[in-house]
C-alpha cells in the first residue's frame, strides 16, 4: 500500500519578525526533510501482521494519512521543543570551533549542498520578508546580534589580539651603575646616558635619541660605526615600523683604534665592547601624528605604563621585556653575506682595524630587485650603510615611484647620501641631486617616459661614487619588461640582488645574489599601516621640513607640525612672470579656460630646465598658461621638488604655493607639471585644537572648497551593500 505525501495548506507571504522566538516559514526543502523524518518514525513503529491478500486493489483509506500527519506535527512540535533554532544552533558550533569558513556549520546545511540546491546567507534586519513559492533556494535567517560574520575570502583580518615577536627584547639587561650611567642635563648638553654592552649584546629602543659610540664597534641597520666622540648620529625607532637594533661586534685584539678607550668612558667599562652614549633629541618629528592620524601615538610608550623607568631622555623607551606589536629590524645571514661581498668592504674593515691607509677600489654599483613587501627597501638602505663606511658619498637611484626614499612618491629621483640612514623613509626627505616627475604611483601608463627618465638619471651619476639601485616591486609582465631594460642600461661589473621569488633574468657576466625575504605575514605593521598610509605620511613629513629642505640634501634638522598646512604662509607668485608652461600629464583633455580649476588646489612639480635648453624667460604678460599633455623632456630638465597650489587669484595672476622647496633653488623653476597625485584627505585639514570642529581656517564646512561633510546626497550616494554570503556547491570545501 503507497502512502502518498499530503499537500500542505496554501500560505501567504508574511513578515518574520526580527526576535529571538519566531522560526522562519519551512522551505520546500524544509517540508521534505520533515515529511522524511516523520516516515522514518513510522517505520519505526512495531509493524502489525500483514493482512491477507485481496483479490482487488481497495483505495487507501484516509486513516495512514492522519496518521502521518500526526508524525509530521509531532516531529514538528519536538523540534520546537527540544531543538534550537538553525541560527541558534550555528553559532553553539561556531563557538566550539566547528564551523567551516562561510557558513554557521549546522550538518544539515551540508546535506542539503550534497544535494545540488544553492544556499544564500541573508542577514536580518529589522524584518524579512520570505518567499515560499521558491523551491530551489534555501534561505538561511542569520540573527545579527547572535551569530558573528564568517571571514570573507580575499580580504585582511584585522588582528585584535596582541603580536609577541620573541626578537623584539634586547638581550642586554640592565644593571645600574654597572652598565648604565646617567647623566643629567646641563646648560651645554642635554640629558644623556652612557650604555656598555658586552659582545654579541643587542639593544632595541622605541623613540628617538642621539647616538655617539665612544668605544668599540657598533652594528646598526648595516652599518658598522667605529668610535668617534665628535660624530653623533640621530635615530628615529617609531613602533608604526621596524626597530632597529644595535649590537655590539667583538672586535679583534688587534684593532687598537676600535678598543682605544675615550674620556668620557667611567673607570672600569673597558671591559664592555660597546660603549655607547645616548643623547635626547627633540626635533619635532615627533608630531606627525597630528597631521597624519594612522600614526598617532608612534612615538609613545609601547608599554603604556613606563615599567622601564625614567631614564631622563625625554621621548626614549628601552625594550627591556615583552611588549606587543612591536617588529625589530633584523639583518638575516644571508644579507650579511651580501653585504660583505661588496668591493673594498673587507678590505676596509681590515685597514681600520689595523690602522692601516685604505686601498683604492672601484666604487660598487648595486640593483636590488625583487616583489614587494619582500624587505628590498630595507636591503638598500642597509647597503648605502654599508658603503658609507668605506666611502664619503653614495648615489641612490629609486626607481620604486610608489614608495620612495628621500622623496614623495611620483618621481624618479638620484640622491646623494652623506651620512647613515638611521630610520624610516619619512625621517629623511631630501632634496634630490636630479629627479625627473613620472606624475603617478605606477609607470603603467608612461613605460616609455619612465625608463629615458632612469636612463638620464644613470648618466648623471657622479664619477667614483658606488651607485645602489631601489626597483620596484612590480616583477612580472611589463615590470620585468622594465626591471630588464634597467639592467640592460648597467655596466657588466654590476651586482644584482634579488630577494623572494623573483624569477626575473639577469644579464649572463653580471654576478647575482639570491637573498631571503625578511616580511612576516604575522606582523602586526603589515596589517595597521597600507602603502597608501606611509606615502601620506612621507608627503606630510617632506611638506612639515622647517623651515625649508636642506639645498646640500641632506635630510632636515627640525620639523613643524604645529600647524598645519592651511595655515602654512604661502609664497605669493606671479605666474606671467615666474612661469613659461603647465604640463597635464595626467591623460585628461583640459580647456585652456579650465586650467585653473585644474591646478586649484592640487600637487604639482617643480621643474626647472638644463642651461642647454632653457628657454626665454622674459616676462609675459598672459592671462592663462599655456598647456602641454607631453611631460618636460628628461635629458633637458630635472624636478626641483612638489608643491601644493592653495589658492589661484586670477586677477592679479598670483598663485599661492606652499613648498618646502628652498627660495634659492624656486628662481629655477620655470614650469609647473600635474600629474596624477592627489593631496591626501588628511592634509586638507585643520587639526589645531578647537579650529577645526566646525570647518577649516576659519571657513565654515559648508564653504570649505573640495570637501564635503555629512555624506554625499543625490544618485549613487548611499552606502552600497554588498552581500558576500553567497557560495556556489562547488565552492564549498566541506
Amino acid at each position: 500500500m503507497s502512502t502518498s505525501t499530503p499537500q500542505q495548506p496554501q500560505r501567504k507571504r508574511k513578515r518574520v519578525p526580527s526576535t529571538a522566538t519566531s522560526s522562519a516559514p519551512l522551505s520546500a526543502i524544509a517540508k521534505r526533510k520533515l515529511a522524511a523524518a516523520a516516515a522514518a518514525s513510522l517505520s519505526a513503529a512495531p509493524i502489525p501482521a500483514p493482512a491477507p491478500p485481496s483479490p482487488a486493489p481497495k483505495e487507501p483509506s484516509p486513516e495512514p494519512e492522519k496518521e502521518f500527519e500526526a508524525a509530521v506535527q509531532d516531529v514538528l512540535s519536538s523540534e520546537e521543543e527540544e531543538t534550537p533554532a538553525p541560527a541558534e544552533k550555528g553559532k553553539k558550533k561556531k563557538a566550539k570551533g566547528k564551523a567551516s569558513r562561510y557558513f554557521a556549520g549546522e550538518e544539515w546545511q551540508k546535506d542539503e549542498l550534497a544535494g545540488g540546491e544553492d544556499v544564500v546567507m541573508v542577514e536580518r534586519e529589522e524584518e524579512i520578508a520570505v518567499e515560499e513559492e521558491e523551491d530551489d533556494v534555501q534561505v538561511v535567517v542569520q540573527e545579527e546580534e547572535e551569530v558573528l560574520p564568517a571571514p570573507q575570502q580575499g580580504r585582511r583580518r584585522k588582528n585584535k589580539s596582541s603580536y609577541h615577536d620573541s626578537a623584539s627584547i634586547s638581550t642586554w639587561t640592565l644593571s645600574p651603575t654597572h652598565n648604565l650611567y646617567t647623566q643629567p642635563r646641563t646648560a651645554a648638553s642635554p640629558p644623556s646616558v652612557l650604555l656598555g654592552l658586552l659582545p654579541s649584546e643587542t639593544f632595541i629602543f622605541s623613540g628617538l635619541c642621539t647616538l655617539t659610540v665612544l668605544s668599540g664597534t657598533l652594528s646598526l641597520l648595516g652599518a658598522h660605526l667605529r668610535p668617534n666622540p665628535s660624530v653623533s648620529h640621530p635615530v628615529y625607532a617609531p613602533r608604526s615600523h621596524p626597530l632597529p637594533v644595535l649590537q655590539a661586534l667583538d672586535a679583534p685584539a688587534a684593532s687598537a683604534r676600535a678598543r682605544k678607550p675615550s674620556a668620557d668612558i667611567p673607570t672600569g667599562w673597558e671591559k664592555f665592547a660597546v660603549v655607547l652614549r645616548l643623547e635626547e633629541l627633540s626635533n619635532g618629528v615627533e608630531g606627525w601624528g597630528k597631521a597624519c592620524p594612522p600614526f598617532a601615538g608612534s612615538w609613545d610608550d609601547p608599554s603604556g605604563e613606563g615599567r622601564y623607568g625614567d631614564w631622563g631622555i625625554k621621548g626614549f623607551f628601552p625594550i627591556l621585556a615583552p611588549t606587543p606589536n612591536l617588529t625589530p629590524y633584523l639583518i638575516p645571514p644571508s644579507w650579511s653575506s651580501a653585504l660583505a661581498s661588496l668591493p673594498g668592504i673587507a678590505t676596509s674593515s681590515a685597514a681600520a682595524d689595523e690602522d692601516e691607509d685604505e686601498e683604492y677600489v672601484d666604487p660598487p654599483v648595486a640593483l636590488v630587485r625583487g616583489p614587494k613587501n619582500t624587505g628590498k627597501s630595507s636591503f638598500a638602505r642597509a647597503l648605502v650603510n654599508r658603503l658609507l663606511s668605506r666611502f664619503d658619498n653614495v648615489a641612490f637611484l629609486e626607481c620604486d615611484i610608489g614608495q620612495s626614499e628621500f622623496t614623495p612618491s611620483g618621481m624618479v629621483a638620484l640622491n646623494l647620501v652623506t651620512s647613515p640612514l638611521f630610520g624610516p623613509p619619512p625621517t629623511h626627505p631630501s632634496l634630490p641631486y636630479r629627479a625627473h616627475f613620472i606624475g603617478s604611483t605606477s609607470p603603467t601608463s608612461s613605460s616609455e617616459h619612465y625608463l629615458s627618465s632612469v636612463h638620464s638619471l644613470l648618466s648623471h651619476v657622479p664619477p667614483s661614487t658606488p651607485l645602489v639601485i631601489n626597483t620596484q616591486g612590480w616583477v612580472r609582465g611589463l615590470g620585468a619588461s622594465q626591471l630588464s631594460s634597467i639592467g640592460s642600461m648597467l655596466p657588466m661589473h654590476a651586482l644584482h640582488f634579488s630577494i623572494g621569488d623573483d624569477e626575473g633574468s639577469f644579464p649572463s657576466p653580471a654576478p647575482a645574489f639570491a637573498i631571503e625575504p625578511v616580511s612576516s605575514p604575522e606582523s602586526p605593521l603589515a596589517a595597521r599601516y597600507s602603502a597608501a598610509d606611509h606615502r601620506a605620511l612621507a608627503l606630510l613629513s617632506y611638506f612639515h621640513a622647517a623651515p625649508a629642505l636642506r639645498e646640500d640634501g641632506a635630510p632636515p634638522e627640525r620639523w613643524d607640525f604645529s600647524r598645519p598646512l592651511c595655515a602654512v604662509p604661502p609664497y605669493a607668485v606671479d605666474w606671467a612672470q615666474a612661469f613659461d608652461s603647465v604640463h597635464l600629464i595626467a591623460g585628461e583633455d583640459v580647456a585652456p579656460s579650465e586650467v585653473f580649476y585644474t591646478l586649484n588646489g592640487s600637487l604639482v612639480a617643480l621643474v626647472a630646465s638644463t642651461p642647454s635648453s632653457s628657454s626665454s624667460t622674459t616676462p609675459s604678460s598672459q592671462t592663462s598658461l599655456p598647456l602641454t599633455p607631453d611631460p618636460p623632456t628628461p635629458h633637458g630638465s630635472t624636478t626641483l621638488g612638489l608643491a601644493l597650489i592653495r589658492s589661484i587669484h586670477p586677477p592679479t595672476r598670483t598663485l599661492h604655493i606652499v613648498t618646502p622647496v628652498p627660495p634659492a633653488q624656486l628662481a629655477r623653476a620655470r614650469t609647473l607639471v600635474k600629474g596624477a597625485l592627489e593631496l591626501p584627505v588628511c592634509a586638507s585639514l585643520d587639526w589645531r585644537e578647537g579650529a577645526g570642529e566646525d570647518g577649516v581656517a576659519g571657513t565654515e564646512w559648508g564653504r570649505v572648497p573640495y570637501l564635503s561633510v555629512g555624506g554625499v546626497v543625490g544618485e549613487g550616494g548611499a552606502r552600497r551593500r554588498v552581500r558576500r554570503g553567497v557560495m556556489r556547491r562547488g565552492q564549498f570545501g566541506g
